[in-house]
């Protein structure tokens, strides 16, 4: 039987934003193992007068070189929990897969004949997407029309102007969503796939914010990641909030919040297979975790490694 193969590619030319590859990269790596993908970072330009975002088109060419069954890309800025699971189980060959919503093409985008001959006018972010080799046209580089002609037919929304995204910043997602109409290109949300597999909900595995500066996205990543790293030593409790696992030990709820710290600082270095000096650790708001003791200890039971607690459902 042959083996499966699969790419999982990112975009890093420029020297993008290393603090932030730093908390990402490690994740991404972790994730092609788990799933037994080869990594392929983009770290060249081949269309250096293009917006570095255009360099994702590389792809095209790269999984034909490579000879991937299934190609993965993420941007740069994503973060990928270490229990995200393999997307490619979940899609026929002839499926392809981006992220949590499709947008209305017509409020960003000028419909082409493309887009209206197709009729389903999916606008798409891209800044996840998943295809099997029988539909690397997902990818398909500008051909038929030129970028200055794309460009003119993409229209930033309120929120998206309101930051650094500009129009020619969008020519990924642009480019994507066309490709999709122009080659008939069937689509798929992982939005979709838990509600047809009941999987996990994918926003709790993968973290991505484009509107916000760079030292905004480093301080809310460094938060999701410790976020996940405490709910690996808590449970919710059945009145709300989140108590602490037997294993977080103190004699009052500081010591305990003190005692959770450090061991999520234990995972995250674990997670990341180094230290990053600039984490920024603390407690999640307490509106979200209001982190207390275990009053009844005796109620909690250790079943196949997991905490067990009557009338709570993980």
């Amino acid at each position: 039987m042959n083996k499966i193969k699969k790419g999982l590619y990112t975009l890093i030319v420029d020297q993008y934003q290393p603090k932030i590859c730093e908390l990402t990269v490690p994740f991404m790596k972790r994730y092609a193992e788990k799933i037994g993908a080869e990594f392929y970072p983009i770290t060249e330009r081949k269309f250096p007068k293009l917006p570095p975002v255009y360099e994702k088109f590389q792809v095209y060419e790269l999984s034909k070189l490579h000879k991937n069954d299934w190609n993965i890309f993420f941007d740069a800025d994503v973060l990928i929990h270490p229990d995200f699971w393999d997307v490619t189980a979940l899609l026929d060959k002839g499926t392809t897969c981006s992220g949590y919503i499709s947008d209305f093409t017509p409020q960003r985008f000028k419909p082409d004949e493309y887009f209206l001959r197709d009729s389903r006018l999916i606008g798409k972010g891209n800044w996840f997407a998943v295809f099997s080799d029988w539909c690397r046209d997902y990818y398909h580089p500008l051909d038929d029309i030129t970028f200055e002609q794309a460009v003119a037919n993409i229209t930033p929304i309120v929120e998206e102007e309101g930051t650094l995204v500009k129009a020619d910043h969008l020519i990924d997602d642009y480019l994507v969503s066309r490709n999709i109409a122009r080659y008939g290109l069937k689509h798929t949300l992982i939005s979709e796939l838990k509600t047809k597999f009941n999987t996990p909900d994918p926003v709790k595995y993968l973290w991505h914010n484009y509107t916000v500066s760079n030292d905004q996205k480093i301080m809310q990543m460094h938060q999701a990641i410790i976020n996940w790293a405490q709910d690996v030593y808590t449970y919710p409790l059945p009145t709300g909030g989140r108590g602490f696992k037997p294993i977080i030990k103190g004699k009052t709820v500081e010591e305990m919040q003190d005692n959770l710290v450090d061991l999520a600082q234990k995972t995250v270095d674990t997670w990341l297979g180094k230290k990053i000096p600039t984490m920024q650790l603390r407690m999640t708001d307490p509106q979200r975790t209001q982190v207390q003791p275990l009053t009844q200890p005796e109620t909690v039971q250790i079943v196949d490694g997991k905490v067990v607690v009557p009338g709570v459902k993980e």
